[in-house]
């Protein structure tokens, strides 16, 4: 058997593969951490959007008006029908609705219309908003990144 000194790899070209596959490594990681963040986000304004609907749906059947509501303190989003959402840190949340049904409320009426307003979660990574048209109670989310 003849043993030859050019066939397979030095210790130094195993060194640099190893250490290319660790940066690749790395960036891998620090992607996958960072969209955490953000599918987080994006889970929370589907459960917002879902309370919203469920809402909407119940006070069109049950021909009475329905709410959700946003306690700031608690950070909880409550629908009438006792289902609620907590808000985790590191997302801010801000409600803006109509006056007239009261502060940290949307309304949802018999008929299909609303009060109208929005929830913006906001993160260090990510803006998404659930807005509701007060006429129609159409129900849209939008996302930014801030």
């Amino acid at each position: 058997m003849r043993n030859d000194a050019s066939s397979g790899f030095t210790l130094i070209e195993m060194l640099v593969a190893m250490v290319i596959v660790a940066l690749g490594m790395s960036v891998a990681a620090t992607t996958l951490i960072r969209s955490g963040s953000n599918f987080e986000a994006r889970r929370i304004a589907r459960e917002i959007t879902t309370l919203a609907s469920e809402a909407r749906y119940s006070a069109d059947r049950d021909g009475r008006p329905r709410a959700l509501v946003f306690d700031v303190a608690a950070r909880t989003l409550t629908a009438e029908s006792g289902e609620s959402l907590y808000v985790p840190e590191p997302f801010h949340v801000e409600l803006a609705s109509a006056e007239s049904v009261g502060p940290g409320r949307i309304a949802f009426y018999p008929g299909g219309a609303s009060s109208g307003g929005q929830v913006r979660l906001t993160s260090p990574r990510i803006e998404i908003v659930v807005k509701v048209d007060w006429l129609t109670s159409h129900i849209e989310t939008m996302e930014a990144l801030p």
